[in-house]
């Protein structure tokens, strides 16, 4: 994560999912162990998290979400709920 009050300047914040979802590891090949790809959005009343699961360059993926009900690491109902996964192919 990182963030900027100017789009120029940005500061590092940490990692959304740390550590690695379990099920990464589980149901992925053995080298799934980086997220990539992220898409943040909001949607129903919460911020959601797509990423990619599984190494670039295979031929196996997966989409993941994790939920978040705000983006301000200062509050106290911060923080990402990882739901697992939406689609292998």
């Amino acid at each position: 994560r990182f963030s900027s009050s100017d789009l120029r300047t940005w500061t590092y914040r940490g990692t959304a999912l740390e550590p690695l979802p379990a099920w990464v590891p589980e149901r992925g090949p053995r080298n799934a162990g980086t997220l990539w790809a992220p898409d943040v959005l909001r949607a129903g009343g919460e911020w959601r998290l797509y990423y990619s699961a599984f190494p670039f360059g295979l031929n196996e993926s997966c989409i993941g979400l994790a939920v978040s009900p705000t983006l301000d690491d200062q509050s106290p109902s911060y923080g990402w709920q990882d739901r697992g996964p939406l689609l292998f192919t």
